[in-house]
C-alpha cells in the first residue's frame, strides 16, 4: 500500500462528458464517483460537463458551446476554488487544443492540472510537423500529471519526453451496475459466445461473423451487442453466409442487461485492432469471469496471459479467430480455468484498490 499524508481534504474539480455519452469514459466517471464517495473524508469533489459531443452542428454553434463550457470552467475555478483539476479526455490534435486552453486558465489561477487520457495518438507525435510537436511538448510539460491506462502508452511518452512529462499509469475502476453473484451461466449444450462493442471496422465485428462461417459445429451461438455504422453491413453478411441460426444481432441494450448477458455466456470475443485506452467491454468480461479470446491491444497484455486468462489472436485474422473459438468450445476445462483466474484478476480493479492510487496521486500534487 502506498503511504501518504493528507493534511486536508483535496478539492477536486472533475471535468467529464455527460452520462448520456455512455461508453468507456462514462463508465470510468461512474467508478470515480464511487471512489470519491468512498474517500469522502479525504476528497471533496464537484463535477462539471466537459467535452460534450457537438456532432451535427454548425461551426458557429460549436464555438458558442465551447466558449460557454470555458466560461463555466473558469467560474468554477473562481467559485469552488479547487486544488486539483481532473480532466477526462483522450489524446489527439483536437483534444490538445481544447485541453490546453483549459490548462492555461488553470495555471493562471495557480491550480494543479491532471489530464486523464483514455487512449490516443501518442505514437503519432514524432510524425507531426514541428509546430505541432512544439505545442504538444509545451502543453504536456505544463500538465502537473498525465494519467494513462496502459504500460505501452507510458513507455511511448517516456521515450519521447523522458522525465519532462510527469506520467503515471493507473488502472480504471471497474464497477458493475448490479450484483452478479446469483446469476448462473446457462447449463445447456450450446456454447454461448458474446461480442460487445461499437460496430465499427477496427473493433472486428465483421471478423467475428466471418469466423462463425468457418465453425463446422452446431453447438454454439454468437450474440453481437452494440450499434454503429456497420450494423446494416453486419446483418447483410449474416444473411449472405446463412448464419441466421448461429449469429444474432442484439443491438444496444442497457449496461445492466448487458452484464447479465455476460454472466450467462461462456466466451467473450475482443478481436479489436482499435487504439484502445482501457476497453471497458473487455474489463466487464473479466469482472464477470469470462474466458476470453483477444488481440494484443493495449492494455490487455498488461494483465492477461495465454492460456491462463485468454487465447491470443492476430488482428484481422478471422481464420485464426475461428480456430480459437473451436478450441475453447472443445475444451470446457480450459474455459473453467480461465474463468477462475479472471475472477481473481478482477479484484485488481475494485474501487478500494484503485482509490489508493488516486489519493496517492493527489497527495503528490
Amino acid at each position: 500500500m502506498k503511504n501518504f499524508n493528507a493534511k486536508k481534504k483535496f478539492k477536486v474539480l472533475l471535468c467529464a462528458p455527460g452520462d448520456e455519452l455512455e461508453g468507456g469514459i462514462a463508465a470510468v466517471v461512474y467508478g470515480l464517483k464511487k471512489i470519491f464517495k468512498l474517500k469522502e473524508d479525504l476528497i471533496d469533489y464537484r463535477r462539471i460537463i466537459y467535452a460534450k459531443p457537438c456532432n451535427n452542428i454548425g461551426t458557429i454553434t460549436r464555438l458558442i458551446k465551447e466558449a460557454n463550457q470555458l466560461i463555466i470552467f473558469i467560474s468554477q475555478l473562481l467559485i469552488y476554488k479547487p486544488d486539483i483539476i481532473h480532466i477526462q479526455s483522450s489524446f489527439d490534435k483536437k483534444t490538445i487544443i481544447r485541453d490546453s486552453i483549459h490548462l492555461w486558465f488553470t495555471l493562471l489561477l495557480n491550480k494543479k492540472f491532471v489530464l486523464h487520457a483514455h487512449g490516443g495518438d501518442w505514437h503519432l507525435v514524432p510524425s507531426w510537423n514541428k509546430l505541432w510537436i512544439l505545442y504538444t511538448k509545451t502543453f504536456l510539460t505544463r500538465c502537473h500529471k498525465i494519467i494513462v491506462t496502459s504500460l505501452e502508452e507510458k513507455k511511448i511518452i517516456n521515450k519521447i519526453y523522458g522525465i519532462r512529462v510527469k506520467v503515471s499509469k493507473i488502472n480504471n475502476p471497474v464497477v458493475l451496475p448490479l450484483d452478479i453473484s446469483n446469476i448462473q451461466r446457462s447449463k445447456t449444450n450450446i456454447t454461448k459466445i458474446i461480442f460487445a462493442s461499437r460496430f465499427i471496422p477496427t473493433k472486428g465485428i465483421l471478423d467475428v461473423i466471418k469466423a462463425a462461417s468457418l465453425i463446422n459445429k452446431k453447438d454454439f451461438k454468437i450474440c453481437l451487442y452494440g450499434n454503429g455504422i456497420l450494423f446494416s453491413e453486419a446483418q447483410k453478411l449474416i444473411n449472405s453466409l446463412n448464419l441466421q441460426n448461429r449469429v444474432f444481432l442484439k443491438g444496444k441494450i442497457s449496461l445492466a442487461k448487458l452484464i447479465t448477458e455476460y454472466c450467462k455466456s461462456d466466451i467473450f470475443l475482443i478481436p479489436s485492432y482499435h487504439l484502445e485506452g482501457f476497453p471497458m467491454a473487455f474489463f466487464y468480461a473479466v469482472a464477470c469471469s469470462l474466458p476470453i479470446i483477444s488481440t494484443r491491444i493495449r492494455p490487455i497484455p498488461d494483465f492477461l496471459s495465454e492460456p491462463d486468462n485468454c487465447l491470443w489472436i492476430e488482428p484481422e485474422n478471422y481464420k485464426m479467430l475461428a480456430e480459437k473459438i473451436i478450441y475453447l468450445i472443445n475444451h470446457p476445462e480450459i474455459r473453467k480455468k480461465m474463468s477462475k483466474n479472471n475472477a481473481k484478476l478482477a479484484k485488481q480493479f475494485t474501487i478500494e484498490n484503485i482509490s489508493r492510487d488516486f489519493v496517492y496521486l493527489y497527495s503528490q500534487l
